[in-house]
């Protein structure tokens, strides 16, 4: 919340004046905080949405690429019935969408 203002210091700066009311008026709750619309507030949660979806497939596709070659790398300590796997796992992370909006790095 803006604290009061003297009447006589909005009547003489009248610019300050005028940003104080339409502060007080249409940019801020009585408690200070910011006033939002309804389609400002959808489109910030879509938005953050968007992102966290972005960042969890950077993530997996980080992880999997980071660890499958290893895991790969490693495919003579497998017995032999898991050892031909471990190609379906490198096919698999080749096949792994990229970043909708090339947030890769």
């Amino acid at each position: 919340m803006l604290p009061p203002v003297e009447s006589s210091v909005l009547a003489s700066n009248p610019s300050f004046d005028v940003l104080y009311r339409d502060l007080c008026t249409n940019k801020l709750n009585v408690d200070g905080t910011t006033r939002t619309d309804a389609k400002q507030y959808k489109e910030r949660e879509s938005f953050n949405e968007d992102l966290r979806r972005a960042r969890i497939l950077v993530a997996k596709k980080n992880l999997i690429q980071t660890y499958l070659p290893a895991t790969a790398s490693k495919q003579n300590e497998y017995p032999d019935e898991v050892r031909p796997q471990s190609h379906r796992h490198s096919i698999f992370a080749s096949s792994l969408p990229s970043c909708p909006h090339s947030c890769e790095n």
